[in-house]
């Protein structure tokens, strides 16, 4: 549902753009970050990184929510019809890993699945109605396997003269906030 949200999205933008609409269009990744009530959706990655467990084996793209308020900022003023990338760092969930636990000074055991039985997984709980583990469904699964290893985000950054904030430091500053708030 929520990638076809976007995909939706984006239609609608497009049917509102043959009407006139003059739009400028920022794409951020998984956003993390301090000052949130809560871990939220993005958020809720870093938090099962940090408790352990099983994990895939996937790659996923992290941005600062202040970098992406700077961005939606800086867009106001874009040519129309711009589109933006924002995304901070693209990293694999072991490296996610190893940074947590350098953060938080812990070693937390954690067993990495692997694409093809994270597939194998996902069609198989597509049968059943999502009713044996909560994973995306097979389709969604695949995108995310496919994530890039790189976005590009040098229009962004030259256009707009956004500087995205080192990862490190976005999950540094969001788990001080989750654990003080």
């Amino acid at each position: 549902p929520y990638l076809r949200s976007k995909v939706q999205a984006e239609e609608a933008a497009r049917t509102l753009d043959a009407q006139g609409l003059d739009r400028v269009t920022v794409h951020p990744s998984m956003i993390v970050g301090p000052d949130a009530p809560g871990p939220g959706t993005s958020g809720a990655l870093i938090v099962r990184v940090i408790a352990g467990g099983t994990l895939p084996d996937f790659r996923t793209a992290l941005v600062d929510v202040r970098d992406v308020a700077a961005t939606i900022v800086a867009a106001l003023g874009a040519l129309r019809g711009a589109r933006y990338l924002v995304t901070g760092s693209v990293v694999t969930y072991r490296d996610l890993a190893r940074r947590i636990d350098a953060l938080t000074g812990r070693r937390v055991r954690r067993t990495y699945v692997p694409p093809p039985v994270m597939r194998a997984i996902a069609r198989l709980n597509d049968l059943a109605g999502g009713h044996l583990v909560d994973l995306v469904p097979s389709g969604s699964l695949a995108y995310l396997l496919g994530n890039a290893r790189v976005v590009d985000t040098s229009r962004t950054t030259d256009e707009l003269g956004v500087a995205f904030r080192p990862l490190d430091e976005t999950l540094g500053d969001a788990i001080r906030w989750w654990a003080l708030h």
